[in-house]
């Protein structure tokens, strides 16, 4: 009876395989999530309960290439309302899940994805190098708080704002809430991650320098969210510990060798340790 329960699981997730492929052509929906603060509000809202649009990253499409059968732990740092988590779920069903989230008003969806969601869990606290206080800045456009732009860094959020969400709009629209929360270094928390998601809006150097002993010790795959400012720093960090940085395209479903002119702001980099690059299907961008 077991072999045939593990069997029909197996067919389930081919399946599964396949409905996602097919899926991924959908790119408005993470267009309209990131970029419009209206629809970004509430079709964040609408996605926790009619789920079957996420990921909203297209870029989550390759952890199909990095999850491994049973147990595991995806450690999604900068979580928001729980959205990565879902997302991630959609790509693997057996991975705990624990994000991290340093915005508390997120702890009311967070609180209630855990009682739906199988083997999530979440902290509210930021991440960082050390130990701190710091103050986190929330965009809010006409009353509409655009927390995708949420940074620990002011000017991060005024430039973000200006650049990518609403270069259209007048200043006097949009006002920036400040609030004061927790940091740790992730080190402290003495995870075994398989997979780290890195997104917390031009932080997220600090974020790696906290988690340095983790991903030197357990050789986790990552994604980081490509910010120009930051990658110069984020490629030493990651060449000192051996790993190559990789973009993976989901309409060829292909992991790409990153050269800076390639990158836009809205895409994510996969940093891959290098004893664990075998298998992956890499091309060689300067070779297309």
């Amino acid at each position: 009876m077991f072999n045939i329960f593990i069997k029909i699981r197996q067919i389930f997730r081919r399946v599964r395989k396949k409905i996602i492929r097919l899926w991924r052509f959908n790119a408005a929906v993470p267009r309209l999530l990131r970029y419009n603060p209206y629809t970004g509000f509430i079709g964040r809202q609408l996605f926790h309960y009619i789920p079957f649009v996420l990921p909203h990253e297209k870029s989550y499409y390759g952890f199909m290439y990095l999850v491994h059968a049973g147990d595991g732990l995806f450690l999604d740092v900068g979580a928001n309302d729980g959205i990565s988590a879902i997302g991630f779920r959609h790509i693997h069903s057996d991975y705990r899940i624990l994000s991290i989230e340093p915005n508390p008003c997120h702890e009311r969806s967070l609180r209630r994805l855990k009682k739906r969601l199988p083997r999530f869990d979440y902290q509210i606290i930021g991440a960082g190098r050390c130990r701190s206080q710091m103050t986190l800045y929330v965009p809010m456009y006409n009353g509409v708080p655009i927390y995708t732009a949420a940074s620990l860094q002011k000017e991060y959020v005024q430039k973000i704002m200006q650049e990518q969400h609403l270069p259209l709009a007048h200043d006097k629209n949009i006002v920036i809430f400040e609030c004061r929360v927790d940091i740790i270094s992730l080190d402290e928390l003495q995870l075994r991650p398989d997979i780290i998601k890195v997104d917390t809006e031009g932080f997220d150097y600090e974020v790696l320098l906290g988690l340095q002993q983790t991903i030197s010790q357990c050789r986790p795959y990552m994604l980081i969210e490509y910010n120009a400012s930051l990658l110069h720093q984020e490629r030493r960090f990651f060449n000192t510990l051996r790993y190559q940085l990789f973009l993976y395209k989901f309409r060829e479903d292909q992991f790409y060798s990153i050269s800076e002119v390639t990158l836009k702001p809205e895409e994510n980099i996969f940093c891959v340790p290098e004893e664990k690059i075998k298998g992956l299907p890499i091309v060689d961008h300067q070779r297309d």
